[in-house]
């Protein structure tokens, strides 16, 4: 599947029909995405994919939802009606859950791998009050070339929706949906996170039934906040295209907001933006100009322009202005994120230069767009660089480590997906 452009499925039916019909259709990408997870836990953590087992399965497995559980069963069905070497429930069920056990092995660091970039906006800040939401991806190269699967999935019970995601994964795991309500979310992680309660269900089944079950912000935030973990701590950019409205859940482990607008914008970069959840946070936020306050700063100066349409939003996924030198200058603190040509240290995380992470990718919704069953998406960085993997290996050898996993990242242009919702 890997390749350098999204690839589109549909799949329908109960929770065992949609998930046989993943396990089948991609269980070498399943493979492959289990494989540079573990890969992932084992080079930061020093995890074996074991302990993720042994984590899911004590903290998760008995509080899954039916729908969830039988999802996971028709996963393994069909991975294993394909391959000689089979997988089990607890594979699928530690690949989902590895989203909670990173924020539970994080406590107390700056790490964050996620760094999103996130804005909505609607009513006078886009060109018939419309919302518009647009999100790019900030992911470790040597695992994103798993995430450019854009899925339809209409199920039995519930609305159907898309979403971006890897084979195996019954959530989003970069987090840009939208339903047939006209919800659309993404969200961008937050940085130093220092909180997790473990004592919940796990971020993959609140947001997979958020966006499965809710036609209306309230709902999808209700979602995500009952039964938190922490897991995951998010910015969720939250849209509904049929009442023009957008909101901001901001959520840690303990503390959340929720905000509301019928008129107005909201950026997101991994900045936690309210005292109540920075709380949670072992950052100080001191006007140091980093990756995560430069994108903000940028997004806040662009976004009250008034009047903004699709094309303004690919314009601003593409921006390489980097605030602390108020010029162009692509690297960490770019929207266009390019971290493997970054000589310089990040205050937040620490990252060290030319650490192979950044954008890959774009993705936009209107409200419109939700109702009818359209969205445009664009893999690979939104200004269109690509990423040579043998060319930056050769160039960057203190990251030969990456080597078994590190892929080229091509680049396709901006396309409109028209799949229209099935009637039922």
């Amino acid at each position: 599947m890997q390749g350098n452009s999204f690839v589109f499925k549909e799949v329908k039916g109960s929770p065992v029909e949609i998930g046989r019909a993943i396990g089948k259709n991609f269980s070498r990408e399943i493979r492959r995405t289990i494989d540079s997870f573990n890969f992932i836990f084992n080079h930061d953590f020093s995890k074996s994919w074991q302990w993720l087992i042994e984590f899911s399965r004590e903290n998760f497995r008995l509080s899954l939802d039916e729908d969830i559980r039988e999802e996971i069963e028709g996963i393994v069905s069909g991975y294993n009606s394909t391959q000689e070497v089979g997988i089990g429930f607890d594979d699928i069920l530690a690949l989902n859950a590895t989203f909670d056990a990173e924020s539970f092995l994080s406590q107390g660091t700056a790490r964050n791998n996620g760094s999103c970039t996130s804005f909505i906006a609607t009513g006078d800040y886009t060109t018939d009050g419309d919302v518009i939401l647009a999100h790019s991806t900030w992911w470790r190269y040597f695992t994103a070339v798993n995430f450019n699967l854009i899925l339809k999935v209409v199920p039995d019970e519930g609305l159907q929706f898309v979403m971006q995601t890897a084979p195996g994964l019954l959530f989003s795991g970069t987090d840009f949906y939208y339903n047939e309500r006209g919800i659309m979310a993404s969200e961008t992680t937050l940085d130093g996170i220092k909180t997790y309660n473990p004592k919940g269900t796990p971020i993959f089944q609140r947001l997979r039934l958020a966006i499965q079950h809710s036609s209306s912000i309230d709902a999808f935030a209700t979602r995500i906040i009952e039964g938190n973990t922490g897991g995951y701590a998010n910015d969720y950019l939250i849209g509904d295209g049929k009442n023009r409205e957008i909101g901001l859940l901001e959520i840690a482990t303990y503390n959340h907001v929720l905000v509301k607008k019928n008129n107005g914008y909201f950026p997101s970069s991994n900045v936690v933006q309210f005292d109540e959840v920075r709380s949670e946070s072992n950052i100080k936020y001191d006007g140091t100009i980093n990756s995560d306050n430069s994108r903000l700063s940028r997004l806040n100066d662009l976004l009250s322009k008034k009047g903004m349409k699709v094309d303004t939003y690919k314009d601003i996924l593409a921006d390489h202005f980097d605030y602390s030198l108020r010029r162009d200058n692509p690297g960490k603190n770019s929207i266009c994120g390019h971290r493997e040509i970054e000589p310089n240290l990040d205050s937040f995380d620490k990252k060290k230069p030319y650490y192979p992470v950044g954008a890959i990718d774009g993705k936009i919704v209107t409200g419109d767009g939700t109702i009818r069953g359209e969205a445009y998406v664009k893999w690979g960085k939104p200004c269109s660089a690509t990423f040579d993997s043998a060319r930056f290996l050769s160039l960057h050898p203190e990251y030969a480590w990456t080597k078994e996993f590190l892929e080229d990242i091509g680049s396709s242009d901006w396309e409109k997906i028209n799949h229209r919702w099935a009637n039922r």
